[in-house]
């Protein structure tokens, strides 16, 4: 509950209930998993100068970073967004083309962009 309104999480969608007995009900989207080779890749951030892979593994996404750093899990959320441990991601299609740009938010910075570069 938060204020007024209650949440309910049900089963692939979230309720909110309001006192004035109506209730709003949004369907949740989770990612088309069949299609994680297209995201899979290298990315760079100029912002942070910094790079990262994302790569599938037995049917799961995983990402690492370029310091040798052991892979972390990528777990969906909703369409086209992730969440692992410190944090959330999501991607996003390039406009006319077939590449996809990521976005990274942690505790201390939101929506960090990562560009594909392979």
């Amino acid at each position: 509950r938060i204020g007024r309104i209650r949440y309910l999480f049900l089963d692939q969608k979230i309720a909110l209930l309001n006192g004035s007995d109506s209730s709003f009900y949004f369907a949740t989207s989770l990612p088309d998993l069949s299609n994680l080779h297209l995201v899979s890749g290298q990315y760079y951030s100029a912002e942070t100068e910094s790079g990262l892979k994302i790569y599938q593994k037995e049917g799961k996404l995983y990402m690492q970073g370029n310091r040798e750093e052991l892979p972390q899990l990528l777990t969906p959320e909703y369409k086209n967004g992730f969440s692992f441990f410190g944090g959330d991601l999501f991607f996003e299609e390039v406009k006319n083309t077939s590449s996809y740009k990521l976005y990274i938010s942690i505790a201390r910075a939101r929506k960090l962009g990562f560009e594909k570069t392979k």
